[in-house]
């Protein structure tokens, strides 16, 4: 009869806790993640920057990559990585749904390269901009999804390896305690 453990206020605290963390934590990125996977990558908004000029590309640093101003018709803009295309090709900008700003040659599939930064100018709504949801307004970043998942399991897991080292240590007391008054 006395050899049942009992209840702490820590048992308590980890039996409200570590469900909340888990659906927090783990469970809402995951299926952030899925939704994202699921969704299509759709042009919300795009504006025309011109006809392209040159490109003049910097060296990255340790662990930087190199970065590309490429001079347009009407403006300058600054891009990740390398990019080339014929002389007085159209170039657009592009807004995607999950991954931000990209400078693209105009009527070829994948053409395109990170914009780095805000583009000051207008961009117009596509058609397809309504049907989609805006990931990356929101912050729900790939990047940024595995972040807060990393994060949450690993607070889950502390959370559940000190309730159960707490847990352990109050067993083991009560039983040490019963041996020495009995």
């Amino acid at each position: 009869m006395g050899d049942e453990p009992r209840s702490t206020t820590g048992d308590a605290v980890a039996a409200v806790v570590l469900p909340l963390v888990l659906v927090i934590g783990v469970l809402v990125p995951i299926a952030l993640m899925i939704w994202r996977g699921v969704s299509p990558d759709v042009v919300a908004c795009q504006a025309d920057v011109g006809r392209f000029v040159a490109a003049e590309t910097t060296a990255g640093g340790l662990l930087a990559p190199p970065m590309t101003t490429v001079r347009t018709s009407v403006a300058s803009v600054m891009v990740t990585g390398s990019f080339s295309a014929r002389r007085d090709s159209p170039l657009v900008i592009e807004y995607m749904s999950q991954s931000g700003l990209r400078l693209c040659v105009a009527g070829t599939r994948g053409r395109c390269v990170p914009v780095e930064g805000d583009w000051a100018g207008d961009l117009q709504p596509t058609a397809v901009a309504a049907q989609a949801f805006d990931f990356y307004s929101h912050g729900l970043t790939s990047r940024a999804l595995v972040g807060w998942l990393v994060i949450g399991l690993f607070v889950f897991f502390c959370g559940l390896i000190t309730w159960s080292l707490n847990s352990t240590d109050l067993r083991a007391e009560g039983h040490a305690g019963q041996g020495k008054g009995g």
